[in-house]
């Protein structure tokens, strides 16, 4: 099994990465709210979004913010929902925190939906309140956390 983050930027990676941001955290999660693929901050200056194959096929997806002064946030986790529970966010993890170091972050955090709490504790996440104004629309009811990358 081989897997591989990769950096959207053609138009079938991009419609991979709505489909499963779409069916994983709106449909799943915030049926009231409309999706947007188009939202702006997917290409923002820093922003990276990215979406993990196995083999080849589309399974998760992240966005890497990178604030420029050794921070950095990760947003729109999502696993394709027959996938999860098998490791794939791990891997996910993994390849984002090991992207995020070849930047220079030593800092990551994250608005964690309540139902993934224990997918970031098992990762090496702690709660800490980081931003609170980031705690609105879909991300009203999440948890900021943070993971220190300075010790591999």
């Amino acid at each position: 099994m081989t897997y591989t983050l990769i950096l959207v930027e053609t138009s079938r990676q991009w419609e991979a990465l709505h489909d499963i941001r779409h069916s994983v955290l709106f449909e799943g999660r915030h049926a009231d709210v409309v999706y947007d693929a188009n939202h702006p901050d997917d290409r923002a200056a820093g922003n990276l979004p990215l979406l993990l194959t196995r083999d080849g096929e589309p399974i998760g997806t992240a966005r890497l913010d990178d604030f420029g002064d050794g921070t950095g946030a990760i947003r729109l986790v999502a696993i394709v929902v027959s996938m999860q529970g098998q490791g794939h966010g791990r891997a996910l993890g993994d390849r984002v925190e090991e992207l995020a170091r070849s930047r220079g972050i030593q800092t990551l955090y994250v608005n964690a939906a309540p139902e993934a709490l224990g997918y970031y504790r098992a990762l090496g996440w702690e709660r800490y309140d980081w931003s609170l104004a980031e705690l609105i629309g879909i991300a009203a009811d999440c948890v900021q956390m943070r993971k220190s990358l300075t010790v591999l």
